[in-house]
């Protein structure tokens, strides 16, 4: 199969499936060195892009005509849709295109349906993992401020679906717990979440007469809110210095896993059966008694049953040294 000059894989939506995808993308570049490999996707995606050295090219689409013009005169050898859409089945067809998707049907992670995808090509794959991903981090804006002293800090990541967030009550709860300085992260949506635990937590001359029991508790989180204020690259360099990472099922927590952190992740309306964290000592959070858990495979922004229990009965279990 080393004939391939021309590679197209296709997909716009979900950001943690294309981060899936790398790994794959780097055993075809190992197998077809000279093949020039493209990806049709959405604008959101970019900056993560960047990350992927074996990529050549990229189109940014709004819609599916843009696609067929694109493939129509590209006219690849190999189509590799992600998003598994039937008119691009079609439209491989009819240019003569190996047309390639994955199989999502069964157990596995997504990963390696990804990996076992260019395994049947004949791609070695033993340096398909994150690991060998190249993620680029910039030092925020706001790291001199706000960095905490001490450099054993802790990264909660508030972003995702509003099913896999957490409530202000388990937020302060795990806070809690954590009991170290911690960076909140998250987008402009999370700002108003991560403004309510911050104030929770925060020291002022309100707080001295229970300064001395809070000492004597071992109370130690202290809380800095970053969320809505970095870019992806600035939220990976604070991932990256940290010293463990707390979050749900999103794109930022499973990049963190390329960093072998140890990390501690809450999953809500979705399970971690086929999207575990890769390639790193991982913690679950999950309430595995509910029988409408999951209720989702890429996460929800509303609770199809109005009671929440994924999150709000979840049991935070866990100890990390002092």
């Amino acid at each position: 199969m080393s004939y391939a000059q021309r590679i197209t894989i296709i997909h716009r939506s979900s950001s943690r499936m294309l981060l899936w995808a790398m790994p794959m993308i780097n055993s075809l570049r190992g197998h077809f060195p000279n093949a020039h490999i493209t990806i049709i996707t959405s604008g959101k995606n970019e900056e993560l892009l960047s990350s992927c050295r074996e990529m050549d090219h990229y189109h940014f689409v709004d819609g599916c005509w843009q696609i067929i013009q694109l493939l129509w005169r590209k006219k690849p050898d190999f189509i590799i849709d992600i998003e598994k859409r039937s008119y691009i089945r079609i439209i491989s067809n009819l240019i003569r295109s190996q047309y390639l998707k994955p199989d999502f049907k069964n157990k596995k992670h997504f990963a390696d349906n990804f990996i076992e995808l260019v395994r049947n090509l004949g791609a070695a794959t033993e340096f398909a993992s994150l690991s060998h991903l190249d993620f680029k981090d910039s030092e925020p804006r706001s790291f001199k401020s706000n960095a905490p002293a001490s450099k054993d800090y802790a990264v909660l990541i508030l972003g995702g679906k509003k099913c896999n967030q957490l409530t202000f009550e388990k937020g302060v709860e795990l806070l809690d717990r954590i009991n170290k300085p911690v960076i909140l992260l998250g987008g402009k949506s999370e700002i108003e979440l991560a403004e309510r635990l911050t104030e929770f937590f925060k020291r002022s001359e309100n707080s001295d007469p229970f300064e001395e029991g809070l000492n004597a508790l071992g109370k130690k989180t202290v809380v800095i809110n970053e969320c809505g204020q970095n870019t992806l690259s600035e939220s990976i360099f604070w991932v990256k210095n940290s010293s463990y990472v707390f979050g749900g099922d999103t794109l930022l927590t499973h990049i963190a896993a390329s960093f072998k952190k140890p990390l501690f992740t809450f999953w809500g309306s979705t399970s971690p059966i086929k999207s575990y964290p890769i390639d790193t000592y991982f913690h679950l959070f999950e309430n595995q008694k509910l029988e409408c858990h999951p209720c989702s495979s890429l996460g929800r922004d509303r609770c199809p049953k109005g009671h929440f229990k994924c999150i709000k009965k979840l049991n935070f279990d866990f100890y990390i040294p002092e």
